[in-house]
């Protein structure tokens, strides 16, 4: 019996998480949200603008408040354009009249009758 030694105890939940590389350079982020969800909600709120870094948690601008967020929690937000603040619903929904435009003109010319007479929209690359 003197010769038999301990084996090391395997404790549930001491993984090491995963954590981004880019969340020390983004300037915004992404919060994961851990209540339960409903079906098609999303699994992250945000993006969210980081005022400070710590070392475990971000200090990020949720709406009026300053919110303390532990690094586990966090993913960076890639954003297009740098300003990103300028952007307003009215923006996006001018945007997405011109494109609407510009597509219905080329469905015009791509629309062909097949001998059942179904109207079929071809690819502009047929």
């Amino acid at each position: 019996m003197r010769t038999l030694k301990p084996i090391p105890i395997r404790r549930h939940g001491n993984r090491q998480t995963f954590v981004f590389k880019d969340l020390a350079t983004t300037p915004y982020v992404f919060v994961r949200h851990d209540a339960p969800r409903a079906t098609l909600e999303p699994t992250y709120d945000g993006p969210f603008k980081v005022l400070k870094r710590k070392e475990r948690n971000f200090v990020i601008q949720w709406g009026d408040k300053e919110v303390n967020v532990t690094l586990d929690r966090l993913k960076p937000a890639h954003l297009l354009g740098d300003d990103f603040e300028d952007i307003t619903p009215e923006t996006i929904d001018s945007e997405v009249q011109v494109q609407d435009n510009s597509e219905s003109d080329v469905a015009v010319h791509k629309k062909r009758t097949t001998r059942s007479g179904r109207v079929v929209r071809f690819p502009e690359r047929f």
